[in-house]
């Protein structure tokens, strides 16, 4: 059962339950109130005002330290890629961001590292899971495209992290800047993200044009070559590290903390079957659809609320999840060209 963005039926309790603590903590605070004035004015005993000030007190100190908590959104985000499984190929689906970028970075990487072809074909992605096992065959394969589906993810959050700072008022106090060299255990540990950010100079294939202006490049394309420069801008206090687990990442802010990871295990992805025939113009028996999977967890600190300024400097987490899943969501790529209605429009004009 999908969860709906939108949930009003299940968070009503936790509503509920949030309107009755705001109405007895507005009773404490105005009894403890009345309790210190009336103190003030004698005419009640002296000991009743210090009674009120530990109702307002306690009162106070309950909003900020139990209801202004730290929060944790999590978000499960699916999409596929499609395999021609005749020729062992990934398939470019026209108009589908991840399916595009994917093809494009893995035919780029394959160009330019033939070992990397050589172990996709060695164990090729033909087996999906049986029994909740995911057979072993496509081990080699599996790690790659799981590989390569983090890099399209990190790569995102790079993007996303330089824009947001760089058109904002922050200052160089205020903003931790990490190249390549700075995190060479985050790059090191996937190979897509080693090759394609790696120096133009010291790989074949680029242009003069693209050597000459090296320094200054964010990004280049040359034939199947691709270079994407790597970088993060975080606020002061920030980190970016891989967690215990060994997937995905976690970037740590004074406010926020934002763990990522991409998976893939080779299952069937969910695309229409008439899909390929269709939209593809494939054979619908040589083609197979895998499911691409995007787990995004954000916790959000205390001290965001309470701190001056952080909302507007941590905003760019929320901007970064609607990026994310309008790029890589097979649901929302499928509702984009309304396939329900092409769908409906071939089964009842047979065309």
């Amino acid at each position: 059962m999908k969860t709906p963005r939108t949930q009003v039926i299940s968070n009503f309790s936790a509503v509920r339950a949030s309107v009755t603590e705001l109405v007895l903590v507005t009773i404490a605070i105005a009894l403890g109130v009345n309790l210190v004035s009336d103190a003030l004015l004698s005419a009640l005993p002296a000991w009743s005002s210090l009674v009120g000030m530990v109702l307002c007190f306690a009162s106070a100190g309950y909003l900020v330290f139990v209801r202004i908590r730290s929060t944790t959104y999590e978000r499960s985000i699916r999409g596929f890629i499609m395999l021609d499984t005749e020729d062992n190929q990934l398939l470019e689906v026209p108009g589908y961001t991840l399916s595009e970028e994917t093809t494009q970075l893995f035919e780029a990487a394959i160009d330019e590292v033939p070992a990397l072809q050589r172990q996709w074909d060695e164990e090729p992605i033909t087996t999906i899971a049986e029994d909740d096992d995911i057979l072993p065959e496509s081990a080699k394969a599996k790690a790659m495209i799981a590989e390569l589906l983090e890099y399209v993810l990190i790569s995102r959050v790079s993007v996303h992290l330089s824009d947001h700072f760089r058109a904002g008022p922050w200052s160089d106090k205020q903003l931790k800047r990490y190249s390549r060299a700075d995190i060479p255990h985050i790059v090191l540990a996937n190979r897509f993200l080693e090759l394609f950010s790696r120096d133009i100079r010291d790989r074949s294939g680029f242009s003069k044009e693209h050597l000459r202006d090296s320094d200054e490049l964010w990004g280049a394309f040359s034939d199947t070559r691709q270079y994407r420069r790597f970088g993060l801008t975080l606020p002061t206090g920030s980190s970016f590290s891989l967690p215990e687990s060994g997937r995905g990442f976690r970037v740590s802010t004074p406010a926020v903390n934002v763990k990522m990871a991409a998976g893939f295990e080779g299952i069937a992805g969910s695309v229409p079957y008439s899909f390929s025939r269709h939209y593809l113009k494939r054979d619908s028996f040589y083609v197979d659809a895998f499911e691409a999977s995007f787990d995004i967890s954000v916790q959000v600190k205390r001290r965001l609320l309470l701190k001056r300024g952080a909302v507007r400097k941590n905003v760019w987490a929320e901007e970064l999840l609607d990026a994310i899943e309008a790029d890589l969501s097979g649901d929302d790529f499928l509702e984009r060209i309304q396939w329900n209605a092409v769908e409906t429009a071939i089964r009842v004009f047979g065309k």
